[in-house]
């Protein structure tokens, strides 16, 4: 069974975009859904442009594009968790209610394929609670980030810290065609693959 990780906003958006500009709604059906307290089994998630509208077990949408995602587990829209952590100034001290992915991932015996990460500036506390699941996974994990380094300053780091970091887990970054430096362009997601 595979496992998909979604920090903030969802993979399906990104193939969405792709597709001429539309509000087109996307349903997608995964296995499970995680809503950041309990896994509703059957749950489907109805997403229209970057924006999560709905999600439960009777969700319909007519003439929505449907995903099937059936062996996933789907864990969108934690950006609200970590928008309270940093506006607490709680990036660097963890804060139990919202998990690592780590502990997450421990707990609910995941092994994820993909994870993205999105998390406005807090891009460093996520890889540094993610060490074990990354180290785990190795060469199997697409891992992505956004990077956002105007907020860095914000949550007393820079840009040496995540590239520290990256080393510590042999990790480097790599840019996504078009993109000449993902470290010079606010929110450009990039991937992050083994040295």
């Amino acid at each position: 069974m595979r496992t998909l990780i979604l920090l903030a906003l969802l993979a399906a958006t990104a193939a969405a975009r792709a597709e001429p500009a539309t509000e087109t709604p996307i349903l997608l059906r995964p296995a499970r859904v995680f809503d950041g307290t309990t896994m509703h089994a059957g749950w489907r998630v109805l997403v229209k442009g970057d924006r999560i509208v709905a999600a439960g077990s009777d969700i319909t949408a007519t003439g929505a594009r449907e995903i099937d995602l059936s062996d996933t587990t789907l864990v969108p829209g934690l950006s609200p968790a970590i928008d309270e952590v940093i506006s607490r100034g709680l990036a660097k001290n963890r804060d139990d209610r919202y998990p690592s992915v780590d502990d997450f991932c421990a707990t609910h015996s995941l092994a994820p394929d993909v994870i993205k990460i999105d998390v406005e500036g807090a891009e460093l506390a996520v890889l540094r609670g993610a060490r074990r699941t990354i180290a785990a996974r190795g060469a199997q994990l697409a891992l992505f980030v956004e990077l956002h380094p105007s907020l860095w300053s914000s949550l007393g780091h820079t840009r040496s810290d995540l590239e520290r970091e990256l080393l510590a887990q042999h990790l480097m970054i790599e840019a996504l065609p078009g993109i000449d430096d993902p470290w010079a362009v606010e929110g450009i997601c990039a991937r992050v693959r083994r040295a």
